[in-house]
């Protein structure tokens, strides 16, 4: 995160959210607030019985965006430069928001309690810390390439109603894929994507040899890039074609892991690599299921989503 005090006017922004999941709150004390420190300076946040969040912040602002904001000039006018200030502000403070969060659900036992699905509410300034103004805000879109979702139609509810009458399970490994695509951590986004790739390449040899169930998850695993290449190869004639995407998500895995100081992973790495996770495992599903429609629209969709994350600030 670059420096973002500026020699400027001082001003106000508080952002609200909405909590999502449940959260245990003692609803005799009305307001429970927090100084959360991060990068050298103290965000205020209150949290309320309703499950609503105000997180406060004092910046020293740039003279520009002070006139924009005071003009009321909506966000989309913003020249580059001024739109990325405010956008410093506003992921700084949701980092601070969502540090309280990850230390109440993990603290105080909260499972239900999601501090991954941040629900901004609004955004304000203020030039005194009492009279606020709104701020509008913007579509923000993390570049990727993933398979798009499928709409549930009746041909394809039929399908369905065959897996369920086949006993038919989707891989395992597709839940930790999901796991990893909704992660807004991209350290933990790549670990988990790296999970479902070991899981669905075992998960694919099962299916495809019955006989090696006990050698897949009896002994140790050969790495993945072996499992992934001529493991794979030996067994349907074909390489993975995102060997070599696998055996880079190895080295970075196995550092996150063990030295997670040394390397720093940032969103676009991360997204890439988890849709390289998602075309190697759907690429072993079309092996197993050459025929089945489902995953061949997966696969070969009309359409492809070209950014796999969207939110607003």
């Amino acid at each position: 995160m670059p420096e973002i005090r500026r020699n400027g006017v001082l001003i106000y922004f508080k952002q609200i959210y909405i909590i999502e999941g449940l959260l245990h709150v003692n609803s005799s004390k009305k307001i429970i607030k927090f100084e959360v420190p991060l990068n050298g300076e103290i965000f205020n946040i209150k949290l309320d019985c309703n499950r609503e969040a105000r997180v406060l912040y004092k910046v020293n602002c740039s003279s520009k965006l002070f006139n924009l904001l005071k003009a009321n000039v909506h966000r989309k006018d913003f020249e580059p430069l001024v739109e990325q200030e405010i956008s410093e502000y506003n992921s700084i403070m949701t980092r601070a928001f969502k540090k309280l969060l990850y230390l109440i659900k993990y603290s105080l036992n909260e499972i239900d309690l999601d501090d991954k699905t941040l629900n901004l509410k609004e955004f304000y300034w203020s030039l005194n810390g009492e009279t606020w103004k709104q701020i509008a805000r913007r579509m923000c879109i993390k570049e990727g390439l993933s398979y798009s979702p499928l709409v549930l139609e009746s041909s394809r509810a039929k399908i369905i109603q065959g897996y369920l009458n086949d006993g038919f399970d989707p891989f395992i490994a597709l839940r930790h894929l999901h796991r990893a695509k909704k992660e807004d951590e991209p350290r933990f986004r790549w670990i988990e994507a790296t999970i479902a790739a070991e899981l669905a390449i075992k998960e694919f040899l099962v299916r495809k040899i019955p006989n090696v169930e006990p050698l897949v998850y009896e002994l140790p695993s050969p790495p993945l890039t072996k499992l992934y290449g001529s493991v794979l190869e030996s067994y349907t004639g074909i390489r993975s074609p995102m060997l070599k995407q696998l055996q880079k998500g190895i080295e970075i895995r196995n550092k996150l892991v063990h030295r997670p100081e040394e390397i720093k992973i940032d969103d676009k790495e991360a997204i890439e690599y988890v849709n390289d996770i998602e075309r190697a495992i759907y690429h072993l599903l079309k092996i197993l299921y050459p025929d089945d429609p489902i995953i061949g629209d997966i696969v070969n969709p009309q359409y492809k989503i070209e950014t796999s994350i969207k939110q607003l600030d």
